[in-house]
């Protein structure tokens, strides 16, 4: 019941007859979800369901630009009980990124995330939760190829730097200062960043360490590959 369930909202979200954030966050997580680790179908169903929605229109990439923190909030606020405390955060983000990079379907996902990543950083007060968000941040694909925008991202940035006392932290959110004022990101839509590699061919997943067969991440890498 579970699976035909999320075939037909999948099917409903790719032919625009519902449109939802948050229900897109939902199969995300019941994509990662270890409770759904016995169930093939269901997982290759939903690594093509994710792989087409970013691939097919505009309006796929912003709907993963807005499931983009709930999902993560979904798994920081997972109670110690749940099984959603086995999934690993970071390789959520990774898949998320992957997803919305600028050279799919002409996107400014990256841009916007960049700010909506340091407002969410400056309300949250753990910091655990702070580190994947700014591991997050240094992991963006900005095009920087308008001067109001960078100076935004600018200005955010330089809030969350004053904000921030942990070293580990500052860290991260220096590595992103100066990947700004190098402009170590793509500066036009068909550039490349010079600290991440676009993937080669239509897979959309890149440094993924310790993949497992049957996890979210490589299904999606090995679907992207035949669609």
């Amino acid at each position: 019941m579970r699976t035909v369930a999320a075939e037909g909202l999948c099917k409903l979200l790719l032919n625009d007859r519902i449109k939802s954030p948050n229900l897109v966050s939902h199969l995300l997580i019941m994509w990662y979800n270890p409770v759904t680790e016995g169930d093939v179908y269901l997982r290759q169903m939903l690594g093509a369901f994710f792989t087409t929605l970013a691939y097919d229109s505009q309006n796929g990439q912003e709907a993963l630009e807005q499931a983009f923190l709930p999902t993560l909030r979904t798994l920081f606020q997972a109670p110690v009980t749940s099984p959603l405390v086995e999934v690993d955060q970071d390789s959520v983000v990774r898949l998320l990124l992957n997803l919305t990079r600028p050279d799919i379907n002409k996107s400014s996902v990256h841009n916007n995330l960049a700010v909506a990543l340091c407002n969410e950083i400056l309300l949250d007060s753990d910091p655990y939760n702070i580190q994947v968000l700014l591991r997050a941040l240094t992991q963006l694909q900005l095009v920087l190829d308008d001067e109001i925008v960078l100076q935004n991202i600018s200005t955010v940035v330089e809030k969350v730097a004053e904000s921030i006392k942990d070293r580990s932290c500052l860290r991260y959110i220096h590595k992103f200062q100066h990947m700004l004022a190098s402009g170590k990101f793509s500066l036009t839509r068909s550039g490349t960043t010079a600290n991440m590699e676009t993937p080669t061919g239509s897979s959309v997943i890149t440094n993924v360490d310790q993949q497992t067969v049957n996890s979210p991440e490589v299904i999606c890498c090995c679907l992207s590959k035949v669609t």
